[in-house]
């Protein structure tokens, strides 16, 4: 399942303190989601990255993100659902410099060896 967003400011302080590894019925308020996330605009030689990766760590999530060639920043957010989603939201606005016109979400299981949150190479 695919969902796009169109970009508006934000805030949120999302925290998440139980295990990785414990995997939820889909009623449990603490399933595990995964999500890969394409974000579009001014978002390359402004920091996203790097803040990108501050707020993921900060959110206790787990995952990589890295710059595109297309000029696009791509994420990979592995955690608790609800803060998941709310590290999608954040995306929308970014840090002070970006100008963020479009996020879109994927669903997906890749989360293998997933440690900690880090920046990975250009794709």
């Amino acid at each position: 399942m695919v969902s796009e967003f169109e970009a508006y400011p934000h805030e949120c302080n999302g925290h998440w303190s139980h295990a990785r590894a414990r995997l939820a019925d889909p009623g449990d308020k603490f399933m595990i989601r995964t999500v890969r996330v394409i974000v579009t605009g001014r978002v390359q030689g402004v920091g996203y990255r790097a803040w990108v990766e501050q707020e993921a760590e900060t959110r206790r999530l787990f995952g990589w993100v890295r710059n595109r060639r297309d000029g696009s920043v791509e994420a990979l957010f592995s955690g608790e659902a609800m803060v998941v989603d709310a590290m999608t939201k954040a995306c929308r606005s970014g840090p002070r410099m970006a100008v963020v016109e479009k996020v879109i979400v994927v669903n997906t299981s890749d989360d293998r060896d997933l440690r900690g949150f880090r920046t990975i190479a250009t794709d």
